[in-house]
């Protein structure tokens, strides 16, 4: 056990006691402070101490002490409290209540909405809101978002607020200074189940007999309590079955119980306080499943029965009535008779009213809710309620009206009515508790505050005003209390972007606030947080001037708590507010009146300086509209001359694309161009040779946009054309040589060509074995032989391919697929069109069968994806190459690389450079 001490006199600290020896820890051990006023040991078995000197954490071994200097609020420390969550929270003397996460440090004090900043006491709830007790300010409710702050104009006995405890009930208990203890509760609710001597928990029916004395029909037989002592009667005693429905006690004061099921056994029994009779289907009762009791003036029973009909009982002879006679269904759950002398019976198939005569049925196509109708009320003003499955109907004779949840109606399967002294209606619900309604406003009450069970079966007022509600769980008895108006208040307004927290009875707002919102509040222990319903109004936006004193254009009920208005008009306002409670209370109204002064051109004078000005302005305004509309044509039409040269370079560049390649034995030849948005200047073409079996692929990227470009290009690819004709063999060194020094004179400076020639050669060949070898060791690592040596005996394929290249400074550099295995095929040269004379080389490799080459342009290799990744860089070039199966076409591998640059680079409204790639596949 620990003990924290300290005072007046010398020493103090805090003293450890293990049942056999005492160990005191103070000031010079580590404690912070000598006066003790808090102790707790966190889940790790930690201890805590708050301090006059502030916080000590003590883990058996070493101290750790945390004051202001750390962030504490105060370093006296009342109370100490380890949350669900596992932060800990510290109240203070003065300082307010510090929160301490094991990181970083937060305080609340009464700026932020705490009661007082001498905090006492802190527990946190089950519902994990955090209480507060301070001294003199009260208590104060935190559930991480708002505050509630409870005082003795609340209900609570003391301000000063010395400790807190919640019951196993969900009960908050406070402990004052003085004046004894307050209980949050809302006071109100008396339970009574089986283990007070209720037959069963489930109960069905409820009445008062004229001695003031309880009855309870339930599923396990009938109870009588007369507010001291229970008497529970079953089958044993003469009750013709378990199952009691309903109760009647008659004019002469005998009992009448409807029992039974939708199995035969049953019936309504009579109890005269000394005997039972009981009436079955024998005797003349519809069915023994009687659901619904009622006398009527002339002193006949009446009996709802399940699936046989209504029965008529006049003490001598029986009169059943079906759907044969208009009954709109056997099933009859409820029986009332109208002030009229009308009868009405509530059943699973709508609603019949008999006036002795005639039937008339009213069903879903007439407005009712649902025709599976629980129960019915004929309130003080003559209307008819109906509680049905689909929600509840009100019925003045002429129209109907429904509620449902939507409207505020706890759960939409009603089971009984009943209204109260104070006029206000009371709906059963099968699991959303008790709805009250006062035709303004619904409320709720359910097991969180106090209510046995949400399941109502029954309700019943006895003569007192107690009203008497049958659950599921039991009986609980509503005790009705004095009325006291719960407070409201408006707590802050927010105009534009600054808040308003200090609010006096009138407000004057700046010029040019369009924008106000107003936050309010009803404190209340018996309404839980959440359920308190506002009524709201702006006067002069709301309002009519004949409608500012009634209830007409109010906006509510709603449980929200702030209330937002936009583009106010200068002008003189008044907001109102109202609170309804749990219980139907209503507050006094809460206004503030607001003054939105006009801006300074909302002034009348002003206005008409600026109309001057305006006409003005309007003149001169035409004339620059006619002046920019002239310019605006010419801009037009230089427009559509730029697009249409855009358009013609494009067609010119696709113009000079090869749609197929010159035959060549044994390969296979794609090629494609994608042009970007801004016209390039990307071409590609074939040329063949004059010796048989040879190609020449050209690929290219030529300087300049648009119409610059293209024709560049064009030009580029007729002296290209013509040169190689002037060639009896292909060499692509040469070919370059003549075509720079043309370009060169050609061309304007700072424009240039890059281009990659590649001439494929195929060459029927017979070579003896030892020439196969030496040819072999001498060859380039590309210099295989397309045939295959074998052991013993060597055999040479009949072709031989030659691929001979030259570069001019295009650096996508060609590709060789080979056996899976990607290389670089790299030759260098400056580009085409810089300077004249300059000599160019070449390179000649050997090509074997399933070789396959690619010939690209910087629009593939520098294709960027949203993080300006370069394609190249990716990897997926190689990926994409290397995926290539032997037995696809050279276009495939074409369209899927351009389609993976593609993919990779993002939508094309992006690219701003062509793609090209030219394939040659050697089969």
């Amino acid at each position: 056990m620990w003990f924290g001490t300290g005072g007046l006199s010398p020493g103090g600290g805090v003293s450890l006691y293990d049942g056999k020896s005492w160990i005191t820890y103070t000031e010079k051990d580590g404690l912070a402070g000598n006066l003790v006023w808090s102790i707790l040991q966190d889940r790790e078995g930690v201890m805590w101490f708050g301090t006059s000197g502030g916080v000590s954490r003590y883990d058996g071994k070493s101290w750790i002490t945390y004051t202001q200097k750390d962030g504490l609020a105060n370093n006296a420390v009342n109370a100490i409290l380890q949350d669900k969550e596992g932060v800990m929270w510290f109240g203070t003397r003065g300082g307010g209540v510090s929160r301490y996460d094991g990181k970083s440090w937060i305080t609340y004090t009464q700026k932020d909405g705490l009661a007082g900043n001498w905090v006492e006491a802190v527990i946190q709830d089950k519902e994990g809101a955090m209480w507060f007790g301070t001294w003199g300010g009260g208590v104060s409710r935190y559930d991480g978002k708002s505050w509630i702050t409870y005082t003795q104009k609340d209900g609570l006995v003391n301000n000063v607020v010395r400790s807190i405890i919640q019951d196993e009930e969900g009960g908050i208990w406070f402990g004052m200074d003085s004046d004894g203890v307050s209980r949050y509760d809302g006071k109100s609710w008396i339970t009574y189940t089986q283990k007070d001597g209720l037959a069963h928990n489930e109960v069905k029916t409820i009445i008062q007999d004229k001695e003031g004395v309880m009855w309870f029909g339930t599923m396990g037989g009938v109870s009588r309590f007369d507010g001291e002592s229970w008497i529970t009667y079953t089958q044993k005693d003469g009750l013709a079955h378990s199952w009691v429905w309903s109760i009647l006690q008659d004019k002469e004061g005998v009992m009448w119980f409807g029992t039974g099921s939708w199995y035969p056994d049953g019936g309504v029994s009579r109890y005269d306080g000394k005997s039972w009779i009981t009436y079955t289907h024998k005797d003349g009762l519809a069915s023994n499943g009687v659901l619904s009791i009622l006398q009527d003036r002339e002193d006949v029973m009446w009996f709802g029965t399940w699936g046989g009909g209504v029965s008529r009982f006049d003490g001598k002879s029986w009169i059943t009535y079906t759907q044969k006679d208009g009954l709109a269904h056997n099933e009859v759950r409820t029986i009332i008779q109208d002030k009229e002398g009308v009868m009405w019976f509530g059943t699973m198939g709508g609603v019949s009213r008999f006036d002795g005569k005639n039937w008339q049925t009213y069903t879903q196509q007439d407005g009712l809710a649902d025709n599976k109708v629980i129960s019915m009320l004929q309130d003080k003003e003559g209307i008819i309620w109906f509680g049905t499955m689909g929600g509840v109907n009100r019925f003045d004779g002429k129209n109907w009206q429904t509620y449902t949840q939507e409207d505020g109606l706890a759960h939409n399967l009603v089971w009984p009515i009943l209204q109260d002294r104070d006029g206000a209606i009371w709906f059963g619900t099968s699991s959303g508790g008790i709805s009250l309604f006062d035709g303004r406003c619904f409320q709720t009450i359910d097991s969180k505050d106090g209510l046995a069970d949400d399941a109502v079966h029954s309700l019943y007022m006895d003569k007192s005003g107690q009203v008497w509600a049958g659950t599921t769980g039991g009986v609980v008895r509503f005790m009705p209390k004095n009325k006291i108006q719960p407070p409201v208040t408006i707590t802050q307004v927010l105009a534009g972007e600054k808040t308003y927290t200090q609010l006096s009875e009138r407000l004057n707002f700046c010029a040019g606030v369009r924008r106000v919102a107003f936050g309010f509040h009803a404190p209340s222990f018996k309404t839980r947080p959440g359920r308190m319903k506002y009524f709201y109004q702006l006067v002069g936006r709301d309002t009519d001037p004949d409608s500012r004193d009634g209830f007409a254009h109010w906006q509510g009920p709603t449980n929200q708590d702030t209330v937002e208005y936009f583009n106010l008009k200068p002008e003189k306002y008044t907001f109102r507010v109202q609170a309804v409670d749990r219980d139907l209370n209503y507050s006094e109204i809460a206004s503030l009146e607001l003054i939105l002064p006009p801006v300074w051109h909302q002034i009348v004078w002003i206005r008409g300086i600026l109309a001057v000005i305006g006409l003005v302005f309007l003149a001169a305004f035409g004339f620059v509209t006619w002046r920019w509309t002239a310019h605006r044509r010419q801009v037009l039409a230089y427009q559509r001359l730029a697009v249409q040269e855009l358009q013609d370079a494009h067609d010119m560049q696709m113009g000079l694309m090869p749609k197929t390649a010159p035959p060549i034995e044994g390969v296979e030849v794609a090629g494609r161009c994608l042009s970007a948005n801004t016209v390039s200047g990307d071409f590609f073409d074939y040329l063949a040779g004059k010796r048989d079996n040879e190609i020449a692929l050209v690929i290219a990227d030529v300087t300049g946009k648009a119409m610059k470009g293209a024709m560049n290009a064009v030009m580029a690819d007729g002296i290209l054309h013509a040169k190689a004709e002037e060639m009896e063999q292909l060499s692509p060194a040469l070919l370059m040589m003549k075509l720079n020094n043309v370009l060169k004179t050609r061309m304007e400076q700072e424009m240039n060509v890059t281009m990659v020639i590649a001439v494929i050669h195929r060459n029927r060949c017979v070579a003896r074995n030892e020439a196969i070898s030496e040819a072999i060791s001498k060859n380039h690592v590309l210099e295989r032989s397309e045939g295959s040596v074998s052991e013993g005996e060597h055999s040479v394929s009949e072709w031989e391919t030659t691929l001979t290249l030259a570069n001019a400074a295009h650096h996508a550099h060609p590709l060789l697929l080979r056996d899976g295995e990607i290389q670089t095929l790299k030759t260098g040269g400056l580009p085409l069109g810089m300077r004249a004379g300059i000599k160019y080389s070449e390179e000649q490799f050997k090509l074997q069968s399933g070789d396959v080459l690619i010939l690209m342009t910087d629009g593939i290799i520098e294709a960027q994806n949203s993080e300006t990744q370069l394609y190249s860089d990716s990897g997926r070039l190689e990926r994409t190459i290397s995926q290539f199966a032997e037995d696809l076409s050279a276009e495939a591998l074409v369209n899927a690389i351009i389609n993976d640059a593609i993919n990779f680079g993002g939508d094309k409204t992006t690219r701003g450079d062509d793609m090209t790639v030219v394939v040659a596949k050697i089969q």
